[in-house]
């Protein structure tokens, strides 16, 4: 579980106040704030900072957001220290940063946090895409930068749109059933992943669930036999461009047209009542995580939501927390 706390230290009259919390990991990581110097390889964590007005703490980000800042906004003077999961080690030395913030998966402590924690870089571990994680993990994020005010307005703005969701769909007598296909194909998600709880917050039921392990793979003829109400593809730039900026929906239709296309698709219901959807990872999981719960639970329960239109909270969220117009595809149809 991370934890804050806040000491004060003694060393000068001029010594700022210093964070102590625990990472991803678990790790005790303490750091002078506000911190002025971030290199952040977390793309989620860029986006978070980018919302609650932190943007110029930011020294250095990976490659990927370099070219891809999404809603964040121009990445100009930002330097790009190499991918997430292989960042150069020389580039974020070269930053002189006070803090690395870095996601918890793919790098190892050995291959990282050992050759920077000894030349007194603080690393962090967030997982900044994880719901049941994010509430947290922007209070230390807004704490570390002194933006703590803007930080739990963020908080309270996402979390009225999840409540929303959760009043409308607690006292529901049937459960639609989904089939949630993570990135890879035929790739779902059961317990243990935090997917699976963005499943639970829309009031849906996910077929997946009890798999005996985090993110199992189907088959046509188990889909078939499970024969879902809804299927929900996301879609990640491995596979088909989507989201912030991409605007060829031929290329999107054509994905969509395939996936339902795949061996015995034609006996599931969800295929054939049409009600096959495409959602970018942009707002499956990550700090908009409540615009992607929003939408499924519109999809299964149109009627419970006829007066939300995701689109419209999309377009305020990127408004007020980013100055950015809402552009790119999200979801599809």
């Amino acid at each position: 579980m991370l934890m804050l706390t806040g000491v004060t230290t003694a060393l000068s009259v001029e010594a700022l106040p210093a964070v102590t919390f625990r990472d991803a990991f678990g790790n005790p990581v303490q750091v002078a704030a506000p911190v002025r110097r971030i290199v952040v390889i977390n793309g989620d964590a860029v986006e978070i900072l980018c919302a609650i007005g932190a943007m110029d703490n930011i020294v250095g980000i990976s490659s990927y957001t370099a070219k891809n800042p999404g809603p964040a906004g121009e990445m100009t003077g930002k330097t790009a220290v190499g991918s997430t999961m292989s960042p150069s080690i020389e580039k974020i030395i070269e930053c002189r940063p006070d803090l690395v913030i870095a996601y918890e998966m793919w790098m190892s402590q050995k291959a990282f946090e050992a050759k920077l924690i000894p030349l007194g870089i603080p690393v962090a571990r967030l997982y900044c895409y994880r719901i049941d994680h994010l509430d947290e993990e922007i209070r230390i994020l807004g704490r570390l930068v002194s933006r703590e005010d803007q930080a739990e307005a963020y908080i309270a703005y996402r979390n009225r749109i999840i409540d929303t969701v959760k009043q409308r769909t607690r006292h529901l007598q049937f459960k639609v059933r989904v089939y949630n296909e993570s990135y890879a194909p035929y790739k779902t998600v059961s317990d243990g992943c935090g997917a699976d709880l963005l499943l639970d917050l829309a009031g849906v039921e996910n077929i997946a669930a009890g798999q005996p392990i985090p993110w199992p793979e189907a088959t046509s003829e188990w889909l078939v036999e499970q024969n879902p109400d809804l299927i929900i593809k996301v879609a990640s730039a491995t596979f088909i461009k989507n989201g912030y900026g991409v605007v060829d929906v031929k290329a999107i239709d054509a994905f969509r047209n395939a996936l339902i296309a795949r061996p015995a698709w034609n006996r599931i219901k969800a295929v054939k009542n049409d009600r096959v959807h495409i959602m970018a990872s942009e707002i499956w999981v990550g700090p908009r995580a409540p615009i992607g719960i929003l939408y499924m639970a519109k999809w299964a329960y149109p009627e419970h939501f006829a007066d939300m239109d995701p689109e419209a909270i999309h377009r305020q969220w990127l408004q007020q927390w980013h100055g950015k117009a809402l552009k790119g595809i999200y979801v599809y149809p």
